[in-house]
């Protein structure tokens, strides 16, 4: 008996120990981690020609296209996409971008932007946000101050919908 009770309480103290499945899903997407963050990609036909595109972040959450090519100083042109059942297409809160430099910590904010995408209705089957089952999207210009790598926070409004780590080099 005291073998079984010894067992069940180590069992349970290891138990303890270990992360669940919700701590394991914020890991992925933490702010204590500096790893470039994945891609992801997407086939979709247009006008009867399969297509690829690949992108950068957390489907289900946020992510840029991932076609650029991050140089410091040189602006870049992505566009950005946000899950969230808060969502609309047009929202009256503001996209906002801070990067954040790994190494000096500088902190900048690089798009603060109203400016949301409605498609048209003529190419609505065939866009991007719809082969994404995406809420909203912006198209964005931006750029890197500096080399290095770089955590690129996503808000609309006040809530952070992830954050993408990136290298500009």
């Amino acid at each position: 008996m005291k073998k079984t009770i010894l067992f069940v309480l180590l069992l349970t103290v290891l138990a303890g120990c270990g992360k669940n499945s919700s701590e394991l899903i914020k890991d992925a997407d933490s702010k204590e981690k500096w790893e470039v963050t994945p891609t992801f990609s997407i086939k979709r036909e247009v006008n009867g020609v399969e297509r690829e595109t690949v992108f950068r972040g957390y489907k289900g959450k946020v992510a840029f296209m991932n076609t650029i090519k991050f140089v410091p100083k040189h602006p870049v042109k992505t566009r950005w996409f946000f899950w969230g059942e808060e969502l609309e297409e047009r929202n009256e809160e503001n996209f906002k971008l801070i990067g954040i430099h790994k190494e000096s910590q500088q902190e900048k904010i690089l798009i603060d932007s109203n400016a949301w995408e409605i498609p048209n209705p003529m190419y609505v089957e065939s866009s991007l946000k719809t082969a994404l089952n995406a809420k909203a999207s912006q198209n964005t210009v931006f750029s890197l101050p500096k080399a290095g790598l770089w955590r690129l926070e996503a808000y609309v409004g006040e809530k952070l919908y992830g954050s993408i780590v990136v290298e500009a080099d």
